[in-house]
């Protein structure tokens, strides 16, 4: 097989596997620990260690909220 075929296959799983894992993960806010879900890409946001960059629907903070596994 071609390199670029190998490779464009990669990116197409990647992207894949971060479709099915955002459906499947919900976070936690640190400030007011409210649980909500989360409809979306999550692959290009910011992330460290288990943790994404979102904003809190209930009190509005955006910073780096606990990501868990399982639906709320």
């Amino acid at each position: 097989m071609p390199r670029t075929l190998i490779i464009i296959l990669f990116l197409i799983l990647v992207i894949l596997y971060s479709y099915f894992v955002s459906k499947m993960t919900h976070y936690e806010c640190p400030k007011c620990g409210t649980h909500f879900d989360k409809n979306g890409w999550d692959l290009l946001k910011p992330h460290f260690f288990g943790k994404r960059e979102e904003k809190c629907p209930n009190c509005g903070q955006s910073t780096f909220m606990i990501r868990h596994i399982g639906k709320i």
